[in-house]
Parts: structure tokens; sequence; C-alpha cells
């Protein structure tokens, strides 16, 4: 009796920690199929496939174009042979989202009996770093075009940071020239 207890407090416990978070959480066993899955990944499946996967159907028998599926066959075999790893994904469908995409490999022992897959919305962190992105370049071009002399040094004067008046100056043809050395090598 106080097996069956633990093992129904264990059922629960699991079932709590992996839907409280708005993360994907599933597993598959080594022929896709879907051993269990969150909440959150049971909408998003409805929402890129059309369908919810059951416990124990295919996961890879979805709407997914040919090459998801075949990306996704390449992960879960990397996993079946016994590789973790984490892999960026960008889809456009239903909307434009980028995923950190968790696979761990589930043994029985050595064997490896499945995946265990945990992905993330990283869609705004890739976003920003794309505004980071476009507002260096817009600030580089700004100081580059600027006819001041404009740079920065380190704690050991040496340069970190030279605009086309500064390197120029200096007769270098470009930033690297001079990136890291002091004014003495002029």
């Amino acid at each position: 009796k106080t097996a069956e207890l633990q093992l129904e407090f264990d059922r629960n416990n699991l079932h709590a920690l992996i839907n409280n978070t708005k993360d994907l959480m599933w597993s598959v066993d080594k022929k896709f199929k879907l051993i269990t899955s969150n909440q959150p990944f049971d909408e998003a499946m409805v929402l890129m496939s059309g369908r919810m996967v059951a416990k124990g159907e295919t996961i890879l028998d979805t709407d997914f174009s040919s090459k998801q599926i075949d990306r996704f066959k390449l992960s879960y075999q990397r996993a079946f042979a016994g590789e973790s790893f984490t892999e960026i994904e960008y889809n456009s469908i239903p909307s434009e989202y980028w995923s950190e995409i968790s696979y761990c490999p589930i043994r029985n022992g050595k064997e490896v009996i499945g995946v265990a897959c945990h992905s993330r919305d990283i869609t705004q962190l890739k976003l920003n770093e794309k505004i980071i992105k476009d507002e260096r370049i817009l600030l580089r071009t700004l100081i580059d075009n600027l006819p001041a002399i404009i740079y920065t040094k380190d704690i050991y004067s040496k340069k970190t940071l030279s605009n086309f008046a500064d390197y120029t100056r200096l007769g270098a043809k470009s930033e690297e020239e001079i990136l890291g050395k002091d004014d003495s090598h002029f």
C-alpha cells in the first residue's frame, strides 16, 4: 500500500512539475510515439498542426512540412544515440517565433528508450538581439561618419574603439589595425 501511495504521489508530482510552466515539455519513445506531454505542448500541437497528439500516437504524423519532420527525426535520432543537446529553431507558422529545444535521452540502464524534450520560446530574446545589432550598426555608422576623431581606450591605454577619422589619421587602413595598441605604435 505504501508503494502504491508513493507511486501516486510521484505521478501527481511529475504532473504538477511539467504543467507549472509555459514551456513545452514532452517525451517520445524510439518509434517517435508520444509518452507524455504537458498542457502547453498539447496546446501548441493543436495550434501548429490542427490536432492534438494523443499519448501512444506518433508525434511525426502531423501537418508539419516534410522538411520539419526530417529535422525533428534527425534531432530525435541524435538523442536516441545517447547525445544530450540544445538547438535553436525558427518557425514562421502559424506566426514568426524562435524556440530553444533541448533533447535528453531517457535511459533504462545503459539502453536509451526514449527522449525527453523541453522547448522554450525565445522570440523576444531574438528580436531584442536584432534591435541591439541594428542599433550598434547605426551607432557605428554615425561614429565613422563624424569628422571628429573619436576613440576609446582601456585602462592600459590600448585602443578599444577608433572611428574612421582616427585610424586614417594614424595611417591605418582599418580600425582592426590599431585596436589593442597604444599611441606609441604610431
